[in-house]
């Protein structure tokens, strides 16, 4: 079976022109919440990047104030959350997993004010874990 984008889930599921509070009254927004769920999960197994996830969520132009605003929050934070498994399963360096996030060249005052420090906190925790 063909993997289908989000747009063309919309479209099937007739969600495409739907405001963000329409699309979660729809009678077949389950459908899509599944959807989406189990493609942010695969997008962070097949090692897509943070950029390319905004992107395709529609996020991409989206300050980091504004990002959990949008209706697509959801499944920009299961992807993360999703990537974070990944990166430690994987064993990616802890100075990697800052580069990924953005956090690599930042003050240790902004760094813990970052919108990403919960994933590299998640990251860390589980590394952690992990080691006892």
């Amino acid at each position: 079976m063909q993997k289908r984008s989000v747009e063309d889930v919309k479209k099937a599921l007739t969600m495409e022109k739907l405001s963000a509070d329409a699309l979660k009254a729809s009678p077949n927004f389950k459908y899509y919440h599944e959807f989406m769920t189990k493609t942010t999960n695969e997008w962070a197994k097949a090692g897509n990047s943070i950029d390319g996830a905004k992107k395709t969520l529609g996020m991409e132009k989206l300050s980091a104030d504004t990002l959990k605003l949008s209706e697509n929050y959801k499944y920009y934070d299961a992807f993360m959350g999703s990537s974070v498994l990944q990166w430690v399963g994987g064993g990616k360096s802890i100075d990697d997993v800052k580069k990924l996030l953005g956090l690599d060249n930042l003050s240790a005052a902004v760094f813990k004010l970052n919108a990403n420090h919960k994933y590299y906190d998640k990251c860390m925790t589980m590394r952690v874990k992990g080691w006892l």
